[in-house]
């Protein structure tokens, strides 16, 4: 017997540390096998199988009526019948794989009787298992997908893809396994089959919270959840998901039976043996707020969207506690013989409780199941399965049929003399078992400290970096390492070189017993493994253990980062301004990648390991070494900007603030924050292939992403881990396999990615590893995750591994210098060899451990920055002149406008090197005299150093008078404010490059204004002139009583009503893409707020905000093409909006064309037969640069660009009413040049309008509005557009006669976004009902101006219809 403990006192050492349930399964079975031939152990075993042994029960004959499938398929789910059920699915954990329900012994544990699942199991029939497919296969015998037989082999499993030991962050994983299966299965027919896909996780999340709270919280869990169903529901049509919410694991404590099961059972350690009151209450609590969240989840509706898809919460385990005997003892009949997984009677009591559960209604289930409860059975009156929608739920609760399972049992005599070990029935007392179990750990545990305590001399390959001040102890044989080294225990379970030599460990002679103890008990086991999740699993058992924490808080020191990059409380990079000139993106989208800008790249990407992954960047604790800070990262991180964590795409941001794909915040691959990073920690070669093909999957279901047309920089860093198992199994991690590797994920980024330009950053040196042996954490760290990198066994395997990393670097490099990826001009790898001859980053001839997480392995912020910079170096860097070594202080460096392009394989050639200094640009700054006042001019000198001339460009040269920048503060010398502060030589910046007054210039330097303080200040004291009080924007309510649709669609233009229109759409610039107006930083004037667009905004109704589409959707409320929330024109916001912010007359042709094409994409709107509304509103932009090019601006190159495109709409545009709007007085903005931010603002958006020069210019500017609109009107009234019924175009002139609206005499900013330009939500809401009211009045009738405060006009019963030039007459 002693020795039999003995085998499970070790077994109970090898549980405890593994990573998963997998590994458990592994070393039990390791374990199962050394102790087969143990005669006291098999006496044992056998005892408890006698006294545990139950008689298997048939089924009870199928008690209910099988109604017929429905007449024909149904199109909903909400009125699906068990008969219509064509597939089944399942995801789950252990007890969805059905891990022992039909095991015997101790050793049929290990099998999954999958056939036998409550959920998807379909051996035999009803009477032989009561399984869900077993019960829909009464309804429907060719049901698919159910698994049969033992084992996870697909041709078994089918589509029960759930895995043992797995945990809520592994559903989004599963999700993905599963509509594959079902994608190649030929049986099945995805698109029209009805499933029902069962869900069922979160017990082990629960059986580690103890260890890991915040990964296994109840906001972790549900956003596993979230992520998984939101792959369902987007992938696959036609679905009931049932979500079981997480059995109570809570029972595991009372199923302690026996020394077996009580050391099985630390498998769920934290249930089975909780940390006393406190620890019971964590497992309770977690337990209902996963029930909560759960719920939470579901009630959103965020799943009944779709009529062909829903998810339902069945809570019959929610109040389902331990079954008990009458006796009030645990009836261990419904348990496998490890006293925790399911047995048959156990699955055919959950499938039970799941169908029962399925066709009660919502607001009725039960919360509980009881041993024997009969089968419910669907009604003629009710035969569908019950969804929130179709359930009517009444008032009063949940369900509470049969007997309870908790309360009256729990705690009663009988119970509490079972723990208090009087209880005869069982084999064994569970306390005696748990005090033996922990003598005999005490006892080894002596051995071991003894082991690790005595010196040893060092080992030729110690850490030749050694900076630890204590003296460091090695192992040495004596007579304790002999006891253990011949003992046969030690033998058996691990198999491994000598134990005592699996660890090169380093420890201070003061170190206490305790600590010597775990160490040795969490290291030895999982070191002869090394894998991540060993990794893992020991963070999770160190995170407790106090003397490691203490350890860990004196560790973190050496760790601090004293230089100036990193301020120590708040984490900003300090003196880092950006230092590049922002160049704008290309002037048209690039169709080669050899010509791509940064400006022009759109999306972001990357894939890697644990490095792009971001762990433990931001590590305080020990735990906080697991947690993925994935909005850090170097390559895809994109949380704050450059100036708080320079990163790729922090870098990108400046260039274009609407990139997209990065990650943000922390969590795994499958969280939402994750986007576009599909990096997965301990990623090896070996995975990149699933990494393509996810980030393909993903790209083209990101949000805002145009996967054919965006320009997408996707960043590969892989080969680390590769590397750090390469002494183990050189063959297998060998160069010719790595690049192998590589390549197949390459060919799938080639072939399946159009637009991309790749990063194939080089493989770092891991052999430098062996001088970051740091501390007692380093140490025991780099023995789990990289043993051939930090402890190499001699100096051969050293120079072996660094020859390695060489080779993968080579072999990466021949690879793309094959052209193999440069075969058509949209596509191209790019080898960035910075870290190829990179070194230890040291300090005083020490490791420098500030570019480190406090594992010594992962990169710190600080080393993140740094690999970030060095990466954007080599992109601008030609090929052959790229840098191999990354600099500790390295400064970024910039694109030129010799060369603007990121450099490629193929442009590398045309590479022109300058004179370091390139042209120097001088700003400089003089006060002059106008009208007696200071003024300041400035200039913009060009000097080129190849022939010492200097020249002033006249078309650079601007003398701006500024006396309105200061107005708000009188007294200060102009001149002397603006020399003397940094903000305004920012703002003479500003005036120099708005002498080119474009709208990408106005973009990139809001971008510089935003990151300055001074005018952030000031902007946030000019926010309260634009503050509107009154903002019931639909107030009063709609005065129309809305008059119903034509009877008949009508044919003819004519005569068409308000809710006859069913699609609308616009073409036009900022003002109809919304620029700026919610805005309340400077950021936030660039943003498009579509949603409320006075034209084709819908975002809320009426009442919220006027809009058309507001207005249409009273009379129609299924109109379409109407743009949502924010985002640009290729956002899938925008939908039917084409507007761009900065277009002209001359962009016309391009939104005409590209509206055609959307407008037979969109979801919903039926291209030929729906009537469209198309609102035009054009000129702006072209008045604003009129003083500049009159030849170019005049109102007939104008009515030219506009007709053209009004000509593409009727050619190719059936059933449509085109509004033309007539553009407004630009020369108005004079009077709008209101404080800091308005005065620079204009001078880009529209100098012309804002500066025009002289009172000449500006009646210059304003009769050229008027032939403008006039030229507008001869073209439409020359009847081109009248020429059929179902197409014309009407001239809405409300904005001809409009001026500045004032308050108190003086211009009413209410209605304008912060820059004096854009329109307000209030101006917007005024632009809609003027627009509108000019709809329904004739022509020659309509207004001409509109005025604040003016509310809609109506329709009326004798002219019900839309005025056209046509029906105006009559």
């Amino acid at each position: 017997m002693a020795n039999a403990a003995v085998y499970l006192c070790f077994l109970m050492l090898s549980l405890s540390v593994a990573s998963d349930h997998n590994e458990y399964i592994k070393r039990y079975k390791d374990y199962i096998q050394s102790v087969s031939n143990n005669a006291t152990y098999v006496s044992m075993m056998k005892a408890q199988e006698e006294h545990q042994r139950q008689p298997k029960v048939a089924g009870a004959p199928f008690s209910c009526t099988v109604y017929p499938p429905s007449p024909t398929v149904p199109t909903s789910v909400h009125t699906l019948r068990p008969g219509d059920v064509k597939v089944v699915g399942a995801l789950g954990d252990s007890i969805t794989a059905a891990l022992g329900a039909d095991a015997s012994n101790i050793f049929g544990v290990l099998t999954e009787y999958r056939g036998l699942s409550w959920s998807i199991g379909g051996d035999g029939t009803y009477e032989d298992q009561e399984t869900l497919p077993n019960i829909l296969k009464r309804y429907n015998p060719n049901l698919k997908g159910y698994s049969v037989g033992t084992g996870d082999s697909e041709d078994k499993a089918h589509l029960n893809v759930a895995d043992t030991g797995s945990v809520a962050a592994d559903l989004p994983k599963q999700a993905r396994l599963l509509i594959d299966r079902m994608n190649n299965d030929p049986e099945i027919d995805v698109q029209n089959d009805w499933k029902v896909i069962t869900i069922m996780t979160g017990g082990n999340d629960i059986c580690d919270v103890c260890t890991d709270g915040e990964g296994h919280s109840p906001e972790r869990y549900i956003e596993s959840v979230t992520a998984a169903l939101d792959l369902l529901q987007t992938e696959v049509p036609r679905v009931l998901v049932n979500l079981v919410e997480t059995i109570n694991v809570e029972i595991a404590k009372d199923l302690n039976k026996g020394l077996l099961c009580t050391v099985l059972h630390v498998a769920c350690r934290c249930a089975a043996f909780p940390d006393g009151a406190e620890g019971e209450e964590l497992i309770v609590q977690t337990t209902k707020g996963y029930h909560a969240q759960t719920e939470q989840l579901v009630s959103t509706g965020r799943y009944d969207t779709k009529d062909d898809f829903t998810v339902v919460v069945q809570p019959f385990l929610k109040e389902t506690f331990l079954p008990r005997t009458a006796d009030g003892k645990p009836d261990f009949s419904f348990f496998a013989p490890d006293c925790f997984h399911l047995s048959r009677k156990g699955q055919a009591a959950a499938a039970n409780g799941l169908w029962n559960n399925m066709i009660e209604r919502e607001g009725g289930k039960r919360v509980n199941w009881a041993p024997g409860q009969p089968i419910e059975c669907p009604s003629e009156a009710s035969p569908f399965f019950f969804t929130r929608k179709n359930s009517n739920a009444t008032a009063g609760g949940v369900r509470r049929d049969g007997p309870m399972l908790t309360g009256d049992v729990k705690g009663d005599s009988t119970n509490e003399e079972e723990i208090n070990g009087t209880n005869n029935g069982g084999s064994e007392d569970h306390t005696v078992a748990i005090g033996t179990s922990f003598l005999v750990l005490v006892g080894v545990g002596f051995i071991l400290t003894l082991l690790w305590t005595v010196r040893r001399h060092r080992r030729p390959c110690a850490n030749k970096y050694q900076t630890m001040e204590e003296e460091t102890v090695w192992e040495k044989d004596s007579p304790a390492t002999k006891i253990v080294k011949q003992h046969s225990i030690m033998r058996d379970i691990h198999s491994c070189y000598d134990i005592y030599n699996a660890v090169g460990l380093t420890m201070t002679v003061t170190s206490t017993l305790l600590l010597v103890w775990l160490m040795s008990v969490y290291l030895t086991i999982p070191a002869c493994h090394g894998s991540y999740d060993d990794y893992r699993a020991w963070l999770s058992q160190a995170a407790n253990n106090v003397t490691l924490q203490r350890d860990f808080s004196k560790h973190l020191h050496l760790f601090r980062d004293d230089m100036p990059v990193i301020h120590p409380d708040d984490g900003h990079f300090h003196g880092s301004a950006f230092p590049c000139t922002i160049y704008p993106p290309s002037p048209t989208t690039p169709v080669s990648v050899h010509r791509l800008r940064p400006g022009d790249i759109q999306v972001v990407a990357a894939m890697g390991d644990s490095i792009t992954a971001g762990n433990g960047i931001t590590a305080t604790t020990i735990m906080d070494m697991r947690r993925q800070d994935r909005g850090l990262s170097w390559s895809i991180g994109g949380d704050g900007e450059y100036g708080q964590q320079p990163t790729i795409p922090n870098m990108l941001k400046k260039y274009n603030p609407w990139l997209r794909g990065f990650a943000l915040k922390s969590g795994n691959v499958w969280s939402k924050n994750a986007h576009l990073d599909v990096a997965e920690p301990g990623a090896e070669s070996v995975a990149m292939v699933k990494q393509a093909e996810l980030l393909i999957k993903r790209m083209k279901t990101e949000i805002g992403v145009d996967f054919r047309n965006d320009w997408k920089l996707i960043t590969i860093f892989i080969g680390g881990d590769d590397l750090c198992d390469y002494c183990k199994d050189m063959r297998r991690n060998n160069a010719s396999n790595y690049v192998q590797r590589v390549q197949q994920a390459l060919d799938i980024l080639h072939a399946g990615i159009p637009r991309a330009f790749v990063n194939l950053v080089e493989v770092n040196h891991v052999d430098v590893m062996q001088g970051l042996n740091v501390g007692h954490i380093c140490s025991i760290v780099h023995q789990l995750y990289c043993p051939c990198g930090a402890y190499p066994r001699n100096d051969e395997d050293v120079l072996l591994l660094h020859q390695a990393a060489d080779d993968y670097n080579d072999g990466l490099e021949k690879l793309v210098a094959s052209g193999r990826y440069d075969d058509r001009d949209d596509f191209t790898v790019v080898i960035q060899p910075f870290f190829r001859d990179t070194k230890l980053p040291m300090k005083e001839n020490k490791p420098d451990l500030s570019y480190f997480s406090p594992d010594c392995f992962h990169f710190s912020r600080k080393g993140q920055a740094i690999a970030a910079t060095s990466l954007w170096n080599n992109m601008i860097q030609p090929v052959g002149y790229k840098k191999t070594s990354v600099v500790p202080g390295e400064t970024l460096e910039c694109p030129s406008e010799l060369n603007p392009y990121f450099f490629t394989n193929k442009n590398s050639v045309n590479y022109q090197r300058r004179d370091a200094d390139g042209y120097r640009f001088l700003l400089r700054i003089s006060i002059g005299h106008d009208s007696g006042h200071l003024v300041p001019a400035t200039f913009l000198i060009i000097e080129d150093p190849s022939t010492a001339v200097k020249s002033a460009d006249p078309r650079l040269l601007c003398f701006v008078s500024t006396s309105t920048l200061l107005d708000s503060s009188p007294g200060v010398d102009v001149g002397t404010r603006l020399m003397m502060t940094s903000t305004y030589i920012l703002l003479a910046a500003g005036l120099v490059a708005a002498c080119h007054g474009s709208y990408d210039d106005y973009r990139a330097w809001l971008s510089q204004a935003a990151n300055n303080v001074t005018l952030q200040k000031d902007f946030s004291k000019h926010l309260h002139l634009f503050r509107d009080d009154n903002q019931h924007y639909g107030s009063p309510p709609f005065p129309c009583n809305p008059a119903p649709r034509s009877d008949v669609t009508p044919t003819s233009i004519h005569r068409l009503r308000p809710a006859d229109i069913q699609v609308v759409a616009a073409l036009g610039d900022s003002i109809t893409a919304g620029t700026g107006i919610t805005a309340c930083t400077i950021v936030g004037l660039l943003w498009q707020d579509r949603g409320l667009s006075w034209s084709i905004g819908g975002d809320g109704d009426f009442s919220y905000q006027p809009t058309i589409p507001n207005i249409l959707r009273k009379f129609n409320p299924n109109l379409k093409g109407f743009s949502l929330k924010s985002g640009s024109v290729r956002s899938k916001n925008a939908h039917l909006d084409l507007a761009v912010p900065g277009a002209k007359s001359e962009d016309m042709v391009e939104q005409a064309e590209s509206l055609i094409e959307r407008l037979k994409s969109e979801p919903g709107v039926d291209f030929k037969n729906d009537w469209k509304l198309i609102t035009i509103f054009i000129g702006g932009n072209d008045l604003c640069d009129y003083c500049d090019d009159e030849g170019r601006y005049n109102s007939s190159n104008y009515v030219q660009r506009v007709q053209k495109a009004l000509d593409i709409l009727h050619a190719g545009i059936p059933r449509a009413f085109v509004n033309l709007v007539e553009v407004n007085h630009v020369d108005e903005m004079k009077k709008l040049n209101v404080g800091l931010v308005c005065s620079v603002a204009h001078l880009f958006i529209c100098r012309c309008g804002a500066y025009p020069g002289s009172d000449e210019a500006s009646q210059q500017l304003h009769q050229a509005t008027d032939d403008y609109d006039i030229g507008l009107e001869k073209l439409v009234n020359s009847g081109r557009y009248d020429d059929r019924d179902d197409f014309t175009v009407v001239i809405q002139p409300f904005f001809r006669e409009t001026k500045l609206p004032l308050k108190d005499g003086k211009p009413d900013l209410t209605f304008f976004s912060p820059d004096c330009f854009h329109f307000s939500r209030r101006a917007h809401s005024a632009a809609a009902i003027a627009l509108w009211n000019n709809m329904i009045q004739p022509v020659g009738e309509k207004r001409t101006s509109w005025s604040p405060g003016q509310s809609p006009d109506c329709p009326t019963e004798d002219n019900p219809y839309l005025f056209t030039n046509k029906n105006s007459r009559r």
